[in-house]
């Protein structure tokens, strides 16, 4: 199914032309060899980009739609590419010096080129075998068109051939001899019924690698292998246990890295690395769904986009990108993560792109929660932001990044393990952020343990025993910075994991100080002691009192903890005005 819908998406590409056809792949190239009519080198220039990285200017390949990479190329194994490569197999100048190695990959390129170019006679194919006839490996450190640039030829770098302003793999007669070449059945490839296409064609013994997955190889990892013989069966070797055309391998590989070339769509939550697409290619449904996920900038911010989709959801016509968007067309959404030797499927969905929209709508309405004090709008609940604040800048557990966005794609309940990093986290740095408090709220909604427009604000009407004592512990925290504005240790350093993990043995103590406190704070501030003093009061008062003492338990569920936290975060955030102080009002009536 994935196959399937990666090579789908190719072929999509391809109709909108922007991507490159069976064969060919965007690669970097650092240096152009200039031949001339007798295939004598006569110049090597650099064409690296300048680009900036950070605070300063770095210079980087410059991308070109070459021949694909030789399959089965290692630091060992020579494996020659067509037109192009880099000084070791071009020139035979090897990075680490080693003549006899530098031969060796020269005399294979040249073969190479002899070989898929017998017959050929354009200008252009005439001077580059005339370069491979008469180019002496043995002394190309001498040679003077290589002196000046030694140094960068020997640190690395791609080097494709230009004769008479046209690069050799732009030539007509080249491209046809590559893909006559890449096309033959006249290969080591055996024959099969492709599991993708379903067709018989030449099975793939190798497939092509992915790059940008996060924390990966950089040269790049497969997403299909068979490198051990445990994953063997039927005497058959590699590729043919799965047979897949080399056309759909070069396919969905193609399309899976043209996905993860295009940093500012692709979404990076722990370990995992997620692309996602539309039939169609069209890229606005992309830019939407990663703009909603992704903390990468977007022209919209994150309340005018929310607001879009709100509209686009209710059926109505919203212009993306000068594109209209179809609720029904089908979305694919891949998570991938790296062991040492291949890629591993976290999770594959597909529904419509109306569908991931809503669940994705429902999570970011679950998680809306009041903006911290003096804050004039709400900060990110972006997924990364979410898990970075839940980890306050220790190491995300693995597995955890990929759990959350599936949860919040298929609309199911939030992994156990974020809501309980949230909690140690509090416990240990006493910090309650609005992230934080954003996704214990979202997770007791999404749990069915409160309803969803319930403790968005401090003056809602939901008022359960540990959110009073929540909201209580804030006031007591307030009273004692009006008693001690310069205190070092405050309750909330001392307490606040107790009131937690004990909370009636917390509160009996809490209680008695905020006593003491109360009247101190009363020589200092005299009406803002008053307010706190009521506010105490109609929260006592949510407190039934029937049984004679203060039912504060001696412990807290882990539901408990959540509504606490949240309760005290409410409050904490909360500024009492004219128009929402009904603590003022309740104490005229005494």
């Amino acid at each position: 199914m994935i196959l399937q819908a990666l090579t789908r998406y190719y072929e999509d590409l391809i109709a909108r032309k922007e991507i490159s056809p069976p064969g060919w792949a965007p690669c970097g190239v650092s240096f152009v060899a200039y031949l001339g009519e007798d295939g004598q080198l006569e110049q090597i220039v650099s064409v690296r980009i300048e680009q900036t990285s950070g605070k300063k200017m770095v210079r980087r390949p410059q991308n070109m739609i070459l021949p694909l990479t030789a399959e089965g190329r290692t630091s060992v194994a020579v494996r020659p590419n067509f037109l192009w490569d880099n000084a070791g197999y071009i020139l035979g100048i090897n990075s680490k010096g080693d003549l006899n190695r530098g031969q060796k990959m020269f005399a294979a390129c040249k073969t190479l080129h002899r070989n898929l170019l017998k017959g050929r006679s354009s200008p252009a194919i005439c001077a580059l075998l005339n370069f491979f006839e008469q180019w002496d490996p043995k002394n190309a450190t001498l040679h003077p068109v290589v002196q000046p640039c030694l140094e960068e030829l020997k640190k690395g770098g791609n080097m494709v051939f230009r004769f008479r302003g046209t690069f050799l793999h732009e030539d007509p007669e080249a491209r046809m001899a590559w893909d006559t070449y890449y096309n033959s059945d006249s290969d080591d490839s055996q024959m099969g019924i492709c599991l993708v296409t379903g067709e018989r064609r030449p099975i793939a013994r190798l497939h092509p690698k992915i790059k940008g997955v996060i924390n990966a190889d950089a040269k790049g990892i497969p997403l299909v292998s068979f490198n051990a013989d445990a994953f063997c069966s039927y005497g058959k070797e590699q590729g043919m246990n799965a047979p897949v055309g080399k056309y759909a391998a070069f396919a969905y590989t193609t399309a899976l890295n043209h996905l993860l070339a295009d940093r500012d769509r692709v979404i990076f939550l722990g370990d995992t690395t997620v692309v996602c697409w539309v039939e169609g290619g069209e890229r606005s449904y992309q830019d939407i769904l990663s703009a909603l996920l992704s903390d990468r900038p977007s022209p919209y911010s994150e309340r005018e986009l929310l607001e879009k989709v709100r509209v686009l959801l209710t059926g109505e016509n919203v212009l993306i990108d000068d594109e209209r968007l179809e609720l029904s067309k089908p979305f694919y959404i891949l998570g991938l993560t790296p062991n040492k030797t291949r890629l591993i499927v976290r999770f594959f969905l597909r529904n419509s792109f109306g569908e991931f929209l809503q669940n994705v709508t429902a999570h970011y309405a679950r998680m809306d929660i009041a903006a911290p004090r003096g804050c004039d709008y709400p900060p990110s609940l972006k997924p990364r932001v979410l898990l970075a604040s839940a980890a306050g800048g220790t190491d995300i557990p693995p597995k955890i990044g990929s759990d959350l966005i599936h949860s919040i794609l298929w609309d199911r309940p939030y992994p156990p393990a974020l809501t309980s990093m949230v909690r140690t986290r509090i416990v240990r740095d006493g910090y309650v952020s609005y992230q934080r408090a954003a996704v214990l709220k979202a997770d007791m909604i999404r749990r069915n343990k409160i309803k969803e427009g319930t403790m968005e604000t401090h003056d809602d009407t939901f008022w359960p025993l540990p959110r009073t004592l929540g909201a209580l512990f804030a006031v007591y925290e307030e009273i004692q910075y009006l008693a001690n504005p310069n205190i070092n240790a405050t309750i909330h350093d001392r307490y606040f994991p107790q009131a937690l993990d004990s909370p009636h043995v917390a509160f009996q103590r809490l209680n008695r100080l905020a006593e003491v406190q109360l009247r101190q704070g009363f020589r200092r501030d005299q009406m803002r002691a008053g307010r706190l003093c009521n506010e105490v009061k109609s929260l006592m008062s949510k407190i039934d009192l029937s049984t004679g003492d203060v039912p504060i338990p001696h412990s807290f569920t882990n539901d408990e903890k959540n509504l606490f936290v949240i309760g005290y975060y409410l409050r904490k955030n909360w500024i009492p005005t004219k128009q929402n102080n009904h603590y003022k009002e309740e104490s005229a009536d005494e």
